[in-house]
């Protein structure tokens, strides 16, 4: 019998994880939170993994976007929180990016900015888990 798997609840989104996400290993949900301002609504979330590849690296769609928020690795090397459009055309811009280059994995990334629509603020609050990070297994 496999065990009950809860996940803990994220400020901003839900992310619901499976015996599939614990059990089966990487890639697995991101969750990404603590981003504030008018653009959090689309930068917090739970990111589930794609079979799609940008620049070698997998690519993420946001849970409950309808394929409509993506987390990928733009051409200039930094993850990035962005629209189809941008996914597609592989343009650096969008929502959030990370700030340090050529990180292999988004929950790498250790310092972040969000975009207010007119310029970039990092935000020390932005933090990305992978994983069965913060999840508690509970005996059946």
């Amino acid at each position: 019998m496999w065990a009950t798997v809860q996940a803990r609840a994220f400020a901003a989104a839900s992310c619901p994880f499976t015996v599939a996400h614990v059990s089966l290993g990487w890639p697995q949900a991101i969750v990404i939170s603590g981003a504030s301002g008018v653009n959090a609504g689309e930068v917090n979330g739970c990111f589930d993994p794609t079979d799609e590849l940008k620049n070698g690296k997998k690519v993420y769609s946001k849970a409950g976007s309808n394929g409509s928020i993506w987390l990928f690795w733009a051409n200039n090397r930094l993850w990035y929180v962005a629209s189809t459009s941008r996914k597609d055309g592989d343009k650096p811009g969008g929502w959030a990016h990370c700030v340090e280059e050529g990180l292999e994995h988004p929950w790498l990334a250790t310092r972040w900015k969000v975009s207010d629509g007119s310029k970039w603020d990092e935000q020390g609050s932005v933090k990305v888990s992978h994983g069965i990070e913060g999840v508690r297994v509970f005996p059946p």
